[in-house]
């Protein structure tokens, strides 16, 4: 089954800095479904947005789009040997410091969600990295192995997010009519008679 992955988000591999997960299923177990690789969406400092494997950014194997190999091969001597020296240096301190990276969950398979609602692969996933794999309202995460629901705007069509069971069915509940929620928030907090075992009233 699908293990944790490690939250690069934000964090720095020599010239590149990782941006938000994606993740595909491995190809030996693409019929199961169960096994799957995250790669992470990462911009480089020459402005290049590239697509690495996170166990090469973890071990410090890929730390450029592609950049640094040209400049060193442009380079002249004396700042090509200091940007070779720069690249063993920054790998070396990757590698050392990858047991730091908390881990986050992998999203379960949610089979046809991008597909469905005619989003780019890979929306599904994106969206659990940037919601911590948690509920956009109640900022729960889904049980185990449960996936959480690609929300959308029934006129528009525009998802907005991933919504854990209960909220999506409350959403659905209240026709997405804010007025109508916010009626609802009024009898929640609206000051009443409360019966107690349907033999006492008591005014509060």
């Amino acid at each position: 089954m699908t293990g944790p992955q490690k939250n690069l988000a934000g964090k720095n591999f020599g010239r590149l800095t990782a941006t938000h997960i994606e993740t595909e299923l491995s190809p030996d177990n693409k019929s199961r479904g169960q096994a799957k690789r995250g790669y992470w969406i990462c911009q480089c400092s020459c402005g290049t947005q590239v697509r690495v494997r996170s166990d090469k950014l973890i071990h410090g194997k890929t730390i450029s789009c592609g950049c640094l190999l040209t400049d060193i091969r442009r380079s002249r001597r004396p700042d090509r040997a200091i940007l070779v020296a720069w690249s063993k240096a920054t790998k070396a301190a990757i590698f050392a410091a990858k047991p730091t990276h908390q881990a986050i969950p992998l999203p379960p398979r949610k089979r046809g969600a991008d597909s469905h609602h005619c989003l780019p692969q890979g929306t599904y996933a994106r969206l659990f990295a940037e919601q911590n794999g948690a509920c956009a309202i109640c900022k729960d995460p889904p049980p185990v192995g449960q996936p959480l629901n690609l929300d959308h705007d029934h006129t528009t069509h525009q998802v907005r997010g991933l919504l854990c069971t209960g909220c999506n069915t409350g959403l659905g509940g209240f026709k997405d009519d804010i007025f109508r929620m916010a009626l609802g928030m009024q009898y929640l907090t609206a000051q009443r008679p409360i019966l107690i075992r349907g033999t006492k009233k008591i005014d509060v």
